[in-house]
């Protein structure tokens, strides 16, 4: 994907609206031809700081300028005054965001790009005869008529209520444990990662992020029907097509049934879905920016065409109504993410405890110190025989004459799952003082797998194909073509099945 990515020129444009003045960060190509096409983002998800936020957009319009000679202006909550944020409705709010997006020195038509969580989404009716395209991002809070009256609306209430209190108290470490709710991650050392990133940027925010979290939260406490009443009133007669995308692990009640009662207002409009998604996509690293950017290149391909494309790309370019993603390519995705949860469940009640924590090298540690570890494989020989992580050695290759050449180094084992590598780290087969801290690849192969690790055969090349117990097999993702042995693994047939000496 980097490939693909394009330079881009980053400024700040100063707007001035009613006596106030901000800033809009702008996106655009190094090379800006006539007549460029622009883009309004609405950055506003009450969770994300700005500075998490610009990143995202930095890599999405990486992604977009160049090749669409497009320019990307994003506003943010400092478009909004405090007087807005006091009010006891979203319409003060919506008209100061309009009268941002107007002091904009942008065409007449435009595209826009509403993240706002529902907050700003109303937009789209209101600016309906200005817009080429819209790309709509996890809009939420379009309830059923029964809702009000439900079991669970006293209770939304007052956890937004608690999370109002939160963001006026500026409690940061509060916030951050709302993340599990609102970005998708696959393991517990992401979702460090994630929140401990989200408190170091967010305890530095300015007081408007904040101010603009409670406004957001206190509204949906104080009046949880404001939105669907607001929508139920709107009708769009414009119909400009576009996208209202959907993070597939998004809440159902929020998100997931929000969605589609959008869509019957706006019939031009098509649900698509985030793959590995929640709620706030900002949070959730360069792919998922790319994958936000992709569906925007779907909206835009409906309304002009890219301004780089051979001959054999225009020829062969996709349906821009075709879904963003496979039904087939999501159901293996989904039946991955199953697989994977398994593996961490197994490793959790299986594995962990034959070695202490110390000892478990997470993937993710591994990356970053290639150069300084020797990786040594302790499965069963007819195992690798077929495939290895690459630059491994197999463990009837490891003495201490090979160790000395290898000094300075950590010694990290592994295995299909971790089972007899923690055995063999911690039995000291050589006399190397470094066994007594030698590392243990958490969750093994299979985990190395997940994590988008590449595996080498005999001649050298990346290959998808291993050999594995068939209880081993079942943790291993759906790309990989696992051929099963039996319970232990290895097994003179298999070296005639491959034919490899």
């Amino acid at each position: 994907a980097k490939a693909d990515l394009s330079p881009v020129v980053t400024r700040l444009h100063n707007c001035s609206v009613e006596g106030r003045s901000f800033n809009v960060r702008v996106w655009e190509p190094m090379k800006l031809d006539a007549n460029p096409i622009d883009i309004v983002c609405l950055s506003l998800e009450f969770i994300t700081p700005a500075r998490i936020a610009e990143p995202a957009w930095h890599m999405m319009s990486r992604a977009i300028c160049d090749q669409w000679n497009a320019r990307m202006w994003v506003l943010d909550y400092n478009c909004i005054s405090s007087k807005a944020m006091e009010a006891n409705s979203l319409e003060p709010l919506q008209d100061e965001v309009t009268k941002a997006i107007e002091s904009l020195p942008i065409a007449k038509q435009f595209v826009l790009i509403d993240s706002s969580l529902g907050e700003t989404t109303h937009l789209v009716f209101k600016l309906q005869s200005r817009l080429m395209t819209s790309l709509i991002i996890n809009f939420r809070g379009f309830h059923s008529d029964d809702f009000a009256n439900g079991d669970m609306c006293p209770k939304v209430c007052k956890r937004f209520g608690m999370i109002r209190d939160w963001c006026k108290s500026k409690n940061i470490e509060e916030m951050s444990k709302l993340l599990g709710d609102y970005a998708f991650a696959n393991t517990p050392e992401k979702i460090k990662k994630t929140a401990d990133q989200y408190k170091a940027i967010g305890s530095q925010e300015p007081a408007q992020f904040f101010e603009h979290a409670a406004f957001h939260c206190g509204r949906i406490q104080e009046d949880i029907m404001e939105r669907t009443k607001m929508y139920m009133r709107s009708v769009c007669d414009h119909q400009a097509k576009g996208i209202i995308a959907v993070g597939a692990f998004s809440p159902a009640m929020w998100t997931l049934e929000a969605a589609p009662r959008l869509a019957e207002l706006l019939p031009a409009q098509r649900i698509e879905y985030i793959h590995m998604g929640k709620s706030c996509w900002a949070l959730e690293g360069p792919k998922q920016a790319l994958q936000v950017g992709k569906l925007l290149a779907k909206c835009l391909a409906v309304v002009t065409k890219p301004r780089y494309q051979s001959q054999d790309e225009e020829n062969e370019q996709d349906d821009p109504d075709a879904p963003l993603i496979d039904p087939e390519i999501y159901r293996r995705a989904m039946q991955d993410l199953e697989r994977q949860r398994q593996l961490e469940l197994h490793f959790k009640e299986n594995v962990s405890s034959l070695a202490p924590e110390s000892r478990w090298w997470p993937i993710s540690e591994l990356r970053f110190m290639w150069d300084k570890v020797l990786l040594i494989d302790t499965r069963p020989k007819a195992q690798r025989l077929v495939s290895w992580i690459p630059g491994s050695v197999a463990q009837e290759e490891v003495t201490q004459a090979l160790l000395d050449k290898h000094q300075g180094k950590t010694l990290v084992t592994y295995c299909q799952l971790g089972n007899s590598s923690s055995t063999y780290a911690q039995s000291r087969p050589t006399p190397d003082p470094r066994w007594d801290d030698a590392k243990i690849l958490k969750m093994g192969m299979a985990g190395w797998c997940f994590e988008g690790g590449v595996l080498e055969d005999a001649s050298g090349k990346l290959t998808i194909d291993l050999v594995a117990a068939e209880a081993e097999a079942k943790f291993y993702p759906v790309k990989c073509n696992v051929k099963v042995v039996g319970a232990k693994g290895g097994g003179g047939p298999f070296k005639a099945l491959f034919g490899r000496k």
